[in-house]
């Protein structure tokens, strides 16, 4: 950190994705276009690793869930494979979120472009198959959408380039409990994040403009907005300290006062 020199490097012999990459104890995860890898940080040697394509990780604790073809459930240090846990539909796995004993994933139809999100209950014994809890269509065009869990009420959020912001109850029926339109279909899903009962969104105005909105999570009602804020942003807003912060495509960094909200997001996917 204090002069920029590479000290380790770690050759995946491919293009490594932006889809994985995470950390654990001593490993770092990382996706290529056919290959997972968990390489260790004092030797970076691989530790184990699976032939997966461009997979996705949620790390909770001692267990490494692996979104790909299907949904994985793995022994962090080891790869051990608890689970393998197919769609009820043949869909592929692109993203997800765990809160407690819930996980939300979006899942895409090879071939095609509908999108779908589901819910599993998780045993508390990784050897024990999850529960499919429900499914939802989700629009089209997932990318790498990424569903959000506010810890506070169990709610979950996702976009997709349909352009909706879809709020579902983890202990519903897969019935949203609203949806919003926050962005053209075809562009870049909007990505939220969910914290103290309140969204954090960008979202176009009515001349195609983009602000940066706080709705409620209950209802999708906006409670605030920034007004006009720049370009498109195809990331996740953080928050830190009441302070919302969103990195815009040439429209620069913004910060704006996020009101009193009990609870920070940090990071870039998944949850805090």
């Amino acid at each position: 950190p204090e002069t920029g020199s590479i000290e380790q490097q770690f050759d995946a012999g491919e293009y490594i994705t932006s889809a994985a990459p995470g950390a654990w104890n001593n490993l770092v995860y990382v996706s290529t276009a056919g290959m997972f890898f968990a390489v260790d940080t004092a030797s970076f040697t691989v530790s184990w690793s699976k032939p997966k394509e461009s997979a996705n990780i949620i790390i909770d604790g001692d267990v490494l869930i692996l979104m790909t073809d299907n949904v994985y459930v793995l022994d962090s240090a080891t790869g051990l494979e608890y689970q393998n846990i197919p769609s009820p539909t043949g869909d592929a796995f692109v993203n997800g979120a765990v809160h407690e004993d819930k996980l939300v994933a979006v899942g895409v139809a090879v071939g095609g472009w509908n999108a779908t999100l589901y819910a599993y209950g998780l045993p508390e014994d990784p050897g024990t198959p999850p529960t499919l809890l429900w499914s939802a269509p989700v629009g089209v065009g997932p990318d790498f959408s990424m569903p959000v869990i506010d810890a506070t009420t169990g709610i979950a959020y996702v976009t997709t380039r349909s352009g909706i912001l879809y709020a579902f109850s983890l202990e519903g029926d897969g019935t949203p409990l609203w949806t919003l339109p926050v962005r053209g279909e075809g562009l870049a899903p909007a990505q939220p994040i969910a914290v103290d009962g309140k969204v954090f969104i960008q979202k176009e105005t009515a001349t195609a403009g983009m602000m940066l909105a706080c709705l409620d999570g209950s209802t999708g009602s906006i409670l605030w907005d920034s007004g006009v804020s720049g370009q498109i942003s195809w990331s996740e807003p953080a928050l830190v300290d009441n302070v919302v912060y969103l990195a815009t495509d040439w429209g620069g960094l913004y910060a704006c006062d996020a009101g009193e909200v009990m609870g920070n997001w940090y990071m870039v996917k998944h949850n805090p």
